[in-house]
């Protein structure tokens, strides 16, 4: 590996760990009600991210591995698309297999321009 490559590997590295911190921290207000985030990490060259919830209720952490996204950015807005996931439950892998897969969701304004880093 040369070291211009390693270079532009940090540099991604560094780039998915400030965008990893951010998107934990929207995740961490958008799911309070309903369990608590314990992990959140971002792999922006493979299109990948990890995901650790403690649900209320439940004794084991539940483990999301979404496995491969797009990101889209088009005069309406931006947009994600999570195209493949799995979890640690089946039937919640089913679950957001037939209500969040292959959807385009929204990205609020106000992180667009993060979203656009990715792209």
């Amino acid at each position: 590996m040369s070291a211009g490559s390693k270079l532009k590997g940090w540099f991604q590295d560094q780039k998915d760990l400030g965008l990893s911190f951010v998107i934990e921290k929207l995740l961490r207000s958008k799911i309070e009600g309903y369990g608590r985030l314990q992990e959140f990490a971002l792999n922006s060259r493979d299109r990948t991210a990890q995901v650790i919830l403690l649900l209320q209720g439940e004794a084991e952490p539940l483990k999301l591995e979404i496995q491969e996204y797009e990101l889209h950015d088009d005069p309406a807005g931006s947009y994600v698309t999570v195209n493949r996931l799995t979890t640690s439950k089946a039937w919640m892998t089913r679950l957001l297999e037939d209500f969040f897969v292959g959807r385009r969701l929204p990205i609020p304004e106000k992180y667009a321009n993060m979203a656009k880093m990715l792209l």
